[in-house]
């Protein structure tokens, strides 16, 4: 994300409070956007729905919209991580033409993906109108081609456009729901929340076109990349899999049946998205502050192995490698002070949100373990940097197989409360990769070289 992250760095440079205010506040809807404006967007239609229908039936949008995020993020994780390394080559060779025919066609391998899942889940669905099926399937490929928009929008410069679509389309999302669900009930509800989301995607792509020559639909190049870069692919499978696994797992063997397959555990669920808000503050320095700098340093050091002696090719190191350690403990001071607060004031929060008294504890265990999951999220990124992508797979396995099997383990101990097992995953994970990306480029010099030479 550091080229859209040099355009809002220059808002922080001007002196006035509100300018830089309003940097962090756009850094944090860009990093963040489609999420946190549903959780936002969700919660609001949720204070409107006793006006057009029950509270068993609103249920029934919120998971629908719940599990078209979480699967959305799975299957189209490998696709965004690899038109990420594309988009990032491209941009490192002033390939600007190639671009947009990538995302093209990263968008038709989404559109496949989306169709061929929620096709078939929603036919066998025993349950639901046929118009709200439709409305499903509808988000879901919607939700899957945004996803894949997001990684696109780090290389623009238009981040007003970018923020603008989304505060529009939540707004059309929180008006047209309660409006169509007054007529047409959950259907109507659920068309009404379709449309906003429409509305972010084509104005997103509106944006996008209009910033990148177009060349094409069809890129075979990009296409490539999935068989050149397999463990960046699986990386992005596995790492949105160990994500949801403890979620998953609560709702197949704790959670109740909403309708149709769709189960929930909401004494599990609403901790999650809550505690989730607290990585925003390190999400928005990251942005602006950490991977600018950071890239700077990085992109200096690269150049330099090709065209520097030896000594200055170490002297760009020795500055990277100070940018990185100083990024990592920035970060990590900014997200516990963010837990920290947020399990101080825990019992308001739950209080706030009505969360029952079982969840308290919860909350404040996930408070922790969101903390770690970003701070994961970077260890991650740094690797990508370095084009380490067999130990980011390596890391993001070990994640997955921790995360799944601890919560299958403490299943049989229900005296173990739920997020414990997350929690402990995510903190051997961070810790596992914080040392070998520390380990790792101590004589990445050396590897790059070897690698140019193979």
């Amino acid at each position: 994300m550091a080229g859209i992250g040099f355009q809002l760095q220059k808002l922080i440079e001007d002196e006035s409070f509100l300018k830089k205010a309003k940097a962090y506040i756009f850094a944090s809807i860009i990093t963040s956007g489609p999420w946190i404006l549903s959780i936002i967007c969700l919660g609001l239609i949720g204070l409107l729905s006793g006006r057009f229908t029950t509270a068993k039936k609103f249920s029934t949008i919120s998971i629908t919209i719940v599990y078209t995020f979480a699967f959305s993020l799975i299957f189209t994780g490998p696709v965004q991580f690899i038109l990420t390394r594309y988009l990032a080559d491209k941009e490192y060779m002033k390939q600007k033409d190639k671009m947009l025919s990538g995302l093209f066609s990263g968008l038709m391998i989404s559109l496949i993906i989306s169709l061929s899942l929620a096709l078939p889940w929603y036919y066998f669905m025993n349950e639901g109108s046929l118009l709200y099926k439709a409305a499903s399937i509808s988000l879901f490929v919607i939700i899957c081609a945004i996803w894949t928009l997001m990684d696109f929008l780090s290389c623009s410069k238009n981040y007003t456009g970018i923020i603008t679509s989304f505060f529009i389309g939540s707004i059309m999302s929180l008006v047209c729901s309660p409006v169509l669900g007054s007529f047409y009930d959950v259907d109507g509800a659920l068309w009404g929340y379709v449309i906003g989301q429409l509305f972010i995607l084509l104005a997103l792509l509106f944006f996008i076109i209009r910033e990148f020559p177009f060349n094409g639909f069809f890129n075979r190049e990009f296409l490539k990349y999935f068989r050149l870069f397999p463990y960046i692919f699986f990386t992005g499978l596995f790492y949105n899999l160990g994500l949801w696994s403890d979620k998953m797992i609560g709702w197949f063997v704790h959670g109740e049946k909403i309708y149709g397959n769709f189960m929930a555990y909401n004494l599990y669920d609403t901790p999650v998205f809550i505690a989730y808000l607290i990585i925003i503050p390190s999400l928005a320095y990251f942005l602006i502050q950490s991977e600018t700098t950071f890239f700077l340093a990085h992109k200096n050091f690269f150049d330099s192995i090709s065209r520097e002696p030896l000594d200055k090719i170490l002297a760009y190191k020795v500055v990277l490698f100070r940018l990185l350690k100083a990024s990592i403990r920035k970060l990590l001071y900014i997200q516990f002070v963010s837990s920290l607060l947020g399990f101080l004031f825990s019992d308001y929060i739950a209080a706030w949100f009505g969360l029952s008294p079982d969840s308290i504890v919860i909350l404040r265990i996930l408070f922790f373990a969101a903390g770690g999951q970003v701070m994961f999220l970077y260890i991650i990124i740094f690797l990508m940097y370095f084009d380490l992508s067999q130990l980011s797979f390596f890391l993001v396995f070990l994640f997955f197989l921790l995360n799944a099997g601890l919560n299958i383990l403490f299943v049989f101990y229900p005296v173990v409360p739920m997020g414990a097992g997350y929690l402990i995953s995510i903190l051997i994970s961070f810790i596992t990769g914080l040392g070998l990306l520390l380990y790792s480029v101590t004589d990445i010099e050396y590897k790059i070289f070897m690698r140019q030479e193979n």
